[in-house]
């Protein structure tokens, strides 16, 4: 998990600057983008969506709370959210669409 600590669903600003080894202030200054906390979740909530949409073809058996959790979501209803947000299309819109194009390749 090292490698991805935004699966855990407690990674946040803090989180992300210690991670970085840096303190919160000089993580802000750093990456001036990301002074609020809320972008700052944005941007991890976008790496867990990315981590989810590979999950979501590579783990046909999983369930929708099965890879919201893996990804480090902490409510489907959030990583709903910031699924749509991130690629403009719900989890089971973006898997119909995977199965779809499956399909005709294999036509």
């Amino acid at each position: 998990m090292k490698e991805m600590p935004f699966m855990d669903p407690d990674f946040n600003q803090q989180a992300l600057a210690e991670f970085m080894e840096v303190d919160v202030e000089t993580f802000r200054k750093l990456v001036p983008r990301y002074t609020d906390p809320e972008r700052t979740l944005e941007y991890i909530n976008s790496l867990r969506a990315e981590h989810a949409a590979k999950m979501l073809m590579e783990h046909v058996d999983y369930s929708m709370e099965d890879i919201a959790s893996k990804s480090g979501f902490k409510s489907i209803t959030a990583f709903n959210s910031a699924f749509k947000f991130a690629f403009g299309i719900t989890p089971t819109e973006y898997l119909n669409g995977v199965s779809q194009m499956f399909k005709k390749k294999g036509a």
